[in-house]
This record gives structure tokens, C-alpha cells and sequence, in this order.
């Protein structure tokens, strides 16, 4: 906080950010720092991590980007410490001051200089080798698709967590108030010079909202009126473009598409400036609809209905962030169920998640890996290993494992019935414990919507959606981590195919198919063929888990599927050890979701969600 103003001059020198995006950004470094030193206390709490032990990797790369160059680094930073891991800062090449500051502040405020070290690399070669080497465990990426794309196609088995590219829109439905829904939808576009990843680049106006004079008119004044100015000038609303030579975001600033036009073009005023630019025109499956151009222009995109507009949103590759303008509580109901996005808005704008409050992150390629929203409850567990505890934490007869089964879904319970005659009492009660674990859990938040800010003028929702998962079971897994994996799967409540090396005992294999499981016994070869197909197949966002014999590692296990998907960044692999812990198992089945709704219009309370979250 000390140093809050020099680091809103860097940001302004180097990264063209104005001070109005740079003054909160200090803000949400800060609150990084905070969240993750409290949520680091949780890995060590034995009621917390129940039947498991957290277990630190030793070097971490967090390849930061420009268009965010103090938050994003030092929220990086920040949580590989907490997580117990030394870490190398990798900026971008248009963001090096500014990291060098953070890593100073950072060795200032005692981490010794050998935890955190920054490595100001041009791309290329040696970038290369930095997040390829052997030593490092865990490569952090917030950047583009193709980036991650591309440090898969070097290294197949790198540990990557990627949050990435975004095409956002702005859904508008005839009962939006129009003043609200055109504040929101100029500063989600426009902000930063429209480069966020967060950032609205389509408007979709539905029904009469498509031929509402009102609206073309305010937008088109209010996008005009923004002043675009060198971050030097204080009363700057828009700064420059940060990498003006970059190709699609020039496209996107002069090129139309077949049928569009302009209803106010861009002018390039020199020093990275261009206008903001608004083109109408826009129809499904253009390029435009589907391109992230990280510029200052938002297209315009008419259709006849909700349903519709929700399908054009989700038929883009990505899953970032999305927006509602309404004062329908029906179409909020109907949008909520069918958007397919991390972080939801409603009458607000779309970027600027805050620290705990909108956990940030998304959904299919938004997402790369087993990642889990940052600034979140849960998102150091993917900066390391979760191991079965040993000793007096493991389950024993009598123990917690026989507590509280009552109170089990059916689904769950036929499960540890059907095995109950084939484990030995250690693994029975360890089997249960896990069990009654998941379900404690389910109902103090995987499966309740929670809001932990309780604020009157809006509700922040972070709520879990199930989401199918291909499950392995290699020759050799140990039937009771079969059964809690799987467990973990029917709580969550999602489409599980699993595929087992060894045939199971009839009445799990009855019990399974009740609770929907689709079961196939399948040699390694065909299981290896299996996955082959499905990264090649381009199926975003395939989650699969793999588990196996208990002295085969997590590491061997990851190594090999790797290798068989090629790397393929749209397949996340979840291959750590079997444990009793909720948090690690049941994470792979459920895709986190956060909702941020304003709770009134112009002051006068408005609870369009009531009933609904």
C-alpha cells in the first residue's frame, strides 16, 4: 500500500494504464496478498483437509501478462509462496518495470531473494527453456489460448494452469433500463482500451432493445465522449494500445465483415491512441463474433429472442465472462441456467472481479488444466499435491468414518454398501469417513450457493456446477479408492463415464449403473486409444481422472496420459492420490460458477434474484 503511488506510475509509464484502472488494480494486488496468506492456513488444518496432507512443489514459473502487470503477478507470486513454493516472475516483455517493482516490494517486505526472483525475458529461446526446464513443478499463464497451446506443444507433461483468452458479451433484453445497460456495456468494452481478457466485445441486443433509438443514441454518444489521452493527462478515460503493431487488434479496428458496418469508426491519433469503434452488423459465426481482438471496439449483434442471444454467446470456444441487462426475474431464471461463462454479471458491468468477493475464472478454453478460480477459497490446492495423511489421521473402526452415514445421498451410500463385504475394516472405515466428509462439505458450500460479503446493494454468489468427467481406473487400483473416487463423482451429480482395467464385483457394477454411471472394461491399450481420440476430437474442456494401483505416483500417472493427449490444452488431467479429502475430490467433478448481481436501480432496492440463488 506504501508504495501505491510509484506503482501507479509505472503501470501508467510503461503499460498505458490510466489511473483510474491502475488505482484499483494496486487494490486487488493488495487483497491477493491477504487472501492467499489466509487461505495457506487452511492447507494445514487436519478438519479441513480431512484424511489428506497438502505437500508444497518447490519451483513455480508465473508468466504474467501486460494488460494486467501489478495484480495479476503479484496474486501469482502471492499464492505460490503461501502454497509453499519458491517462485520465478516471468512478465511480459511490455510489462518488465512494473514487475521489477513488485519483486523489489516483495524483497522489501522480507521474502528472501532466493524465493522470489525475476527473470526479465524476451520471448524466445530462453523463455523457452525457463518454463520447459526440468526443475520447475508448476508453470502459472495468464495470457492467450495460443500461448498455452504453444507451452503444451513444447513440453506435453508441463504442469500448466492457464486463465486465458475471452470473447464477452453483453446480453440486452427489452426490459433492461437502457441508461444502466448502456453505462455498463461502454466501460465492460471500452476500459483498459477494451484490453482485458474480461472485456465485453458484443452487445446483444434482443427484440425491441435491438431498435430502441434510445440506446443506439446513448451509446453511440456516450462511447464518442470518452476521452482518449496519454495516461499522463489525469482526466484520461481511455489510454493507448499497448502493443500497437499486433495484428488482430488492427483488424478489428479497420476491417469489416461481410454485411457490418460502422456506426462510429475508429481514427488512430498516434502514441498507440485509437477512438473507441462500435460496428453493427454482426451476425453468428462471423469472425468477429467469435475472435477475441483485445482492442477498443464492440460489435453489435440483433436476434429475436433470449434463447437466441444465450446461444450465440456460448457458441464462442471461450467461457470467460458474460452479461445480463434485465429487470425480468423470468429471463434472469432462463440465463442463469443456460450461460456458459465463469463469472456472471448482471446489470453491471463485466470486468473488475474483486478479490473473494467474484472469484475470477472461466470456463472451457477461458481455462487451461485443472485450474481453480483465483482469488478464491480453493485455489492454492492447485499449486501443489494433496496426499493421504498417515498415522492417527488415517480412519480406523469406530472412528470418524462411522459417524454420520445416515445422512449420506442414497446414490452414495448403495456404493459403500455394494463393497462393504470386500474391504477390510480399515479401508471400510476410511471408505465411510471420506464419504461423510464429502457430504458435510456439500452442504456447507459445494453444493449451496454462498455469498461471504453479505453486502445489501448486491449479492456475490460463488456457486458449483456439475460438469461430466471421464474416469480411469488403471489394472491394480485398490477397490476402496475406486469407490471414494466415484463417490465423490455421483455426490456431485454429473455424467461420469468410467473406464476400469479389472472387471468389477456385480453389485458395484449394479450400484453404479443406478446412479447413472456409464462402465466400460478396457485394457491400457484401449483406454490409451480412447483418450488419444477424445484430444483429438477438440471436446473443450474434458475433464478426466486418472487413479491407480497406491504405489504408482501421481507423477508416473500424469506423465503417461500426457503423453497420450499429446498435451492437448483442452483436456484437463486430474491425476493426484486417492484421499478422504472433499476438496480435492470432489473439485474435478464441479466447475465453479461466480454470480455478481446489483441488488437495486439508482439506489432503490431490487432483488431480481430472490428465489433464484
Amino acid at each position: 500500500a506504501a508504495r501505491r503511488a510509484e506503482l501507479i506510475e509505472v503501470a501508467g509509464s510503461e503499460a498505458g494504464k490510466t489511473i483510474d484502472q491502475s488505482d484499483p488494480e494496486v487494490s486487488e494486488a493488495i487483497d491477493f496478498c491477504h487472501h492467499y496468506a489466509e487461505s495457506s492456513l487452511l492447507l494445514h488444518d487436519s478438519e479441513h483437509m480431512v484424511g489428506a496432507r497438502f505437500a508444497p512443489v518447490d519451483v513455480t514459473v508465473v508468466a504474467s501478462p501486460w494488460n494486467f502487470p501489478l495484480a495479476i503477478p503479484t496474486g501469482g507470486v502471492a499464492a505460490a509462496l503461501a502454497a509453499g513454493s519458491a517462485v520465478i516472475l516471468k512478465p511480459a516483455p511490455p510489462a518488465r518495470r512494473c514487475a521489477a517493482e513488485l519483486v523489489r516490494a516483495f524483497h522489501d517486505a522480507g521474502i528472501p531473494e532466493d524465493l522470489v526472483v525475476l527473470a526479465p525475458l524476451e520471448d524466445g529461446d530462453v523463455s523457452r527453456h525457463l518454463v520447459t526446464h526440468k526443475d520447475v513443478d508448476r508453470v502459472v499463464l495468464t495470457g492467450s489460448y495460443d500461448t498455452a497451446r504453444l507451452f503444451r506443444s513444447w513440453k506435453p507433461d508441463m504442469h500448466l494452469l492457464g486463465e486465458t483468452s475471452g470473447k464477452n458479451a453483453i446480453i440486452v433484453t427489452p426490459s433492461a433500463d437502457p441508461d444502466i445497460a448502456v453505462r455498463d456495456a461502454v466501460y465492460s468494452a471500452f476500459a483498459h482500451a477494451g484490453q482485458k481478457c474480461s472485456a465485453s466485445s458484443l452487445l446483444v441486443l434482443v427484440s425491441s432493445a435491438s431498435t430502441s433509438e434510445r440506446i443506439a443514441r446513448q451509446l453511440v454518444d456516450a462511447t464518442a465522449s470518452l476521452r482518449v489521452r496519454l495516461p499522463l493527462s489525469l482526466d484520461s478515460q481511455m489510454g493507448p494500445v499497448v502493443v500497437p503493431d499486433d495484428e488482430k487488434a488492427v483488424r478489428g479496428l479497420t476491417t469489416l465483415g461481410s454485411g457490418e458496418h460502422w456506426v462510429l469508426k475508429p481514427r488512430y491519433l498516434g502514441d498507440g491512441l485509437w477512438t473507441p469503434g462500435i460496428r453493427a452488423g454482426v451476425v453468428p459465426g462471423s469472425e468477429f463474433h467469435l475472435t477475441e481482438y483485445f482492442a477498443p471496439v464492440i460489435g453489435i449483434m440483433r436476434v429475436d429472442t433470449l434463447q437466441e442471444a444465450i446461444e450465440a454467446v456460448n457458441a464462442v470456444d471461450y467461457g470467460l465472462t458474460s452479461g445480463l441487462q434485465t429487470l425480468d426475474a423470468t429471463e434472469l431464471a432462463i440465463w442463469l441456467e443456460g450461460v456458459q461463462a465463469g463469472n456472471l454479471y448482471v446489470n453491471r458491468g463485466i470486468t473488475g472481479a474483486i478479490v473473494r468477493r467474484q472469484p475470477f475464472g472461466g470456463w472451457k478454453r477461458s481455462a487451461i488444466g485443472s485450474t481453480i478460480k483465483a482469488g478464491g477459497p480453493s485455489y492454492l490446492l492447485g499449486l501443489g499435491e494433496v496426499e493421504p495423511a498417515r498415522g492417527k489421521d488415517k480412519g480406523e473402526p469406530g472412528g470418524p468414518g462411522e459417524q454420520g452415514t445416515s445422512a449420506l445421498d442414497p446414490r452414495v451410500a448403495s456404493l459403500c454398501d455394494a463393497v462393504s463385504g470386500q474391504l477390510d475394516a480399515a479401508d471400510l472405515a476410511e471408505l465411510r469417513r471420506a464419504m461423510v466428509a464429502d457430504a458435510s462439505a456439500w452442504r456447507a458450500g459445494y453444493g449451496a450457493n454462498r455469498d461471504v460479503t453479505g453486502l445489501a446493494c448486491e449479492r456475490n454468489i460463488l456457486r458449483y456446477r456439475a460438469v461430466d468427467v471421464v474416469v480411469r481406473a488403471g489394472q491394480g487400483t485398490a477397490l476402496a479408492d475406486l469407490v471414494r473416487v466415484m463417490a465423490a463423482g455421483v455426490r456431485a451429480g454429473g455424467f461420469i463415464s468410467l473406464s476400469v482395467a479389472d472387471r468389477l464385483p456385480q453389485p458395484l457394477q449394479n450400484a453404479l449403473l443406478a446412479a447413472g454411471v456409464q462402465v466400460a472394461v478396457e485394457d491400457q491399450g484401449a483406454w490409451d486409444a480412447r483418450l488419444a481420440e477424445l484430444s483429438a476430437s477438440g471436446g473443450l474442456g474434458t475433464r478426466v481422472r486418472v487413479i491407480g494401483p497406491r504405489e504408482q505416483t501421481s507423477a508416473a500417472r500424469w506423465s503417461h496420459a500426457s503423453r497420450v493427449t499429446g498435451g492437448s490444452p483442452d483436456i484437463a488431467l486430474y491425476t493426484g492420490a486417492v484421499t478422504a479429502c472433499p476438496h480435492s475430490e470432489l473439485l474435478p467433478f464441479l466447475r465453479e460458477q461466480a454470480v455478481a448481481i446489483t441488488n437495486h436501480r439508482f439506489g432503490t432496492p431490487l432483488d431480481l434474484a430472490e428465489g433464484l440463488l
